[in-house]
């Protein structure tokens, strides 16, 4: 929990709009809370139209294509 927090507030002070949790898991409630507490969006798809910080969950591995296709709006963390 304190990790997920600790990230939030990083997440925050680099200037993005949200997180979006790629894939399932069982930490998505904590993620969604420390967001909801730092004043982040819970970005539940691609679409979102802010600076968005991409989280892989513990149950996702991003594919060979995943990892070369690069955006400058999103960020990967692999937890």
């Amino acid at each position: 929990k304190d990790i997920i927090e600790n990230l939030t507030v990083e997440v925050k002070t680099k200037g993005y709009d949200g997180i979006l949790l790629k894939g399932p898991s069982d930490l998505d409630f904590i993620v969604e809370y420390a967001c909801r507490r730092q004043g982040l969006a819970y970005v539940k798809d691609d679409n979102f139209p802010g600076k968005v910080f991409l989280l892989y969950s513990e149950n996702y591995l991003p594919g060979e294509e995943e990892k070369q296709k690069g955006s400058n709006f999103l960020q990967s963390l692999l937890i």
